[in-house]
């Protein structure tokens, strides 16, 4: 965890107001995560720490692009991501995560923002990803004229399942 170690924010002592860090993401960040969704990824991260007596509001904005395979062709990406995200660092003596909230121990002398980074980006893949959203890239013509080759096939085939239905008589 020695790679997360970079993402421990000083709040004890610090000032209350708005604070600025810049991360950079790589594939060592994905890593450190167990059974993580994304393998390889490279990110740029803005995260605006606003200081209150009471909480910290920490908005995140990230830009980059992770490695993944097509969905339609299964060829190799990668595709862009852009996300805004706001979490709020509440004190309490009962640590715990709830939706939008985090509370740590009034006492706690840093928060690591290593996993609220990982959530933002993780809760900003979308389902589908395909060559359409990355840029000068198409998908593979091969795979998608047999995609679409092998279905004209079959409909010209017919099912002979549904063939021998249609001949069933119910009466």
């Amino acid at each position: 965890m020695q790679v997360l170690k970079q993402f421990s924010l000083p709040i004890k002592g610090l000032e209350i107001g708005h604070h600025s860090y810049t991360f950079k993401i790589a594939k060592s960040f994905f890593e450190a995560f167990e059974f993580s969704l994304i393998s390889d990824g490279n990110f740029k991260v803005e995260l605006n720490l606003e200081k209150k007596s009471d909480s910290l509001i920490l908005d995140l904005d990230i830009n980059g692009s992770f490695l993944t395979d097509c969905d339609r062709c299964t060829d190799s990406i990668a595709f862009p991501l852009e996300t805004l995200y706001q979490m709020i660092v509440k004190y309490d003596v009962d640590e715990r995560e709830e939706e939008e909230v985090i509370f740590i121990a009034p006492e706690a002398s840093e928060f690591n923002c290593a996993k609220v980074i990982y959530d933002a980006i993780i809760l900003s893949v979308p389902l589908l990803k395909t060559c359409d959203e990355v840029t000068d890239k198409d998908c593979n013509p091969e795979v998608i004229d047999h995609f679409y080759s092998d279905k004209e096939v079959k409909e010209e085939k017919g099912n002979p399942f549904s063939e021998a239905l249609k001949n069933l008589k119910l009466n």
